[in-house]
């Protein structure tokens, strides 16, 4: 570990979005994830929280109930909710010098996992109740479409991958908006571990992790591309492996989301030593199961349909968005109604 000469005291806070609509998100989001953990190999004092965790008193809300909750949201992020106070108690104790709060994930920016709001309000009591020389940093790719008044409390923003300023901003005091960058060597990333979580993830949560980054496609409704363009970065399988291990052996993790936007992209060289080494990972951890999201032009065969589940998936979502041909192309899907009914059909034949 690399000790820094001012050591500091970092928090990074998921701000809460899904407590506020009646749900939550055990889940911890990657891009925030990786700043802890630079920051923490730098020999910094970081704890990492999320304010959407919830313990087992409270299930997750099926998709229907989050949206006739939404309404929720503008009352609890305008008048108050506990789970903002609860993270200004932790803040409190921990007396940071630094606070990272996340605006969604610019990794995963088709997943809702935060909004401006909820992060400018936390800024706001930081700043009032915590105490103004504390430097509020925003993350997120949300932040690049926020209103003045939503930034007005932040003293950074960080609207594109944020593993390259971290440091800067923490060491180097760092203020403003920081260009917009993104990691082109996904194995040089640190493996994620659990030494700063506040809460501690147990093994029956399941947990983000990631192999790729970015998007070749083109769909016209997603962020994605006014992030890191079309540029696509890649961790090789052995070491997407070696931190599956990792977290399994040492965190205890046995169920994970793959995040990336789209797991086996095709049944390239790349995809099929993959499957093959998660086939043999879940052949040493029975327990070992997965999730990911996919493309319906990427599932065409039986065979990668087979190996997917012989390797431990147990889930796999397609972002189909409309079954109207005309609608597709207009948003640039780049599929077929054709594909979507092969997709489905291959899949439900392995359940």
């Amino acid at each position: 570990m690399y000790y820094y000469k001012e050591r500091k005291r970092v928090a990074c806070v998921i701000p809460p979005f899904y407590r506020l609509i009646e749900s939550k998100n055990n889940r911890l989001p990657p891009a925030m994830h990786y700043i802890a953990e630079i920051l923490h190999r730098r020999g910094h004092e970081v704890i990492f929280i999320n304010g959407d965790y919830v313990d087992d008193s409270f299930d997750y809300a099926d998709r229907f109930s989050m949206t006739a909750n939404s309404w929720l949201f503008n009352e609890r992020y305008k008048n108050g909710h506990e789970s903002f106070y609860n993270i200004i108690n932790i803040l409190s104790d921990f007396k940071p010098d630094v606070v990272f709060l996340s605006a969604g994930d610019v990794l995963i920016p088709t997943v809702e996992l935060g909004s401006t709001q909820s992060c400018a309000c936390l800024a706001k009591m930081i700043k009032e109740i915590i105490g103004p020389n504390v430097t509020c940093v925003g993350y997120g790719h949300l932040l690049r479409y926020a209103k003045e008044k939503d930034l007005k409390d932040l003293d950074v923003i960080i609207a594109g991958e944020g593993e390259e300023f971290a440091t800067e901003i923490v060491e180097d005091n760092f203020r403003g908006k920081t260009k917009i960058s993104w990691c082109n060597d996904m194995n040089s990333l640190p493996i994620l571990s659990d030494r700063y979580i506040y809460y501690k993830p147990k093994p029956e949560d399941w947990d983000y992790i990631m192999s790729m980054r970015g998007c070749p496609n083109r769909c016209t409704f997603c962020h994605q591309p006014s992030l890191r363009g079309y540029n696509i970065s890649m961790m090789s399988p052995v070491r997407f492996l070696r931190e599956l291990r990792y977290r399994i052996d040492k965190i205890g993790t046995k169920g994970f989301y793959f995040s990336d936007m789209i797991f086996a992209p095709g049944a390239g060289p790349r995809t099929i030593e993959m499957l093959d080494r998660l086939t043999l990972l879940k052949s040493e951890y029975p327990e070992f199961n997965w999730w990911a999201e996919s493309r319906v032009d990427s599932i065409t065969s039986n065979d990668i349909v087979k190996k997917m589940k012989k390797a431990g998936c147990r889930h796999l979502k397609f972002g189909v968005e409309m079954a109207n041909q005309d609608m597709l192309n207009t948003v640039r899907k780049g599929i077929s109604l054709s594909e979507i009914k092969n997709a489905f059909s291959l899949t439900q034949n392995y359940g």
